[in-house]
């Protein structure tokens, strides 16, 4: 059975919240991390991650995705970022990761 856990880290200096998935098992587990493309999104990419995440999750892979600055539950405002404020994102999602 898998889990679930409401996380929030700061990304880029904005606060943002998101959900860890974990796989069945007892881990650690390798994981990924999902990114949203344009516009406004939230965790769950309006509906298009969950079934790529149940399939990395099913392949025993933690799976992480956050709320894009601005939706959801996370700081800040997607609009004022750039292309190189959602890679520093991402850089420290995988450094909580660890």
């Amino acid at each position: 059975m898998t889990t679930t856990e409401d996380i929030r880290f700061v990304g880029d200096g904005v606060s943002l919240a998101g959900t860890l998935h974990r796989p069945a098992g007892q881990g650690p587990h390798p994981a990924i991390v999902m990114l949203q493309g344009s516009g406004p999104a939230d965790r769950d990419s309006d509906g298009y991650f969950p079934p790529i995440r149940d399939t990395f999750l099913g392949a025993g892979l933690a799976v992480l995705s956050w709320d894009k600055p601005g939706i959801g539950g996370s700081g800040g405002d997607w609009r004022e970022r750039t292309l190189r404020d959602r890679a520093h994102e991402a850089v420290d999602a995988l450094a909580w990761l660890r």
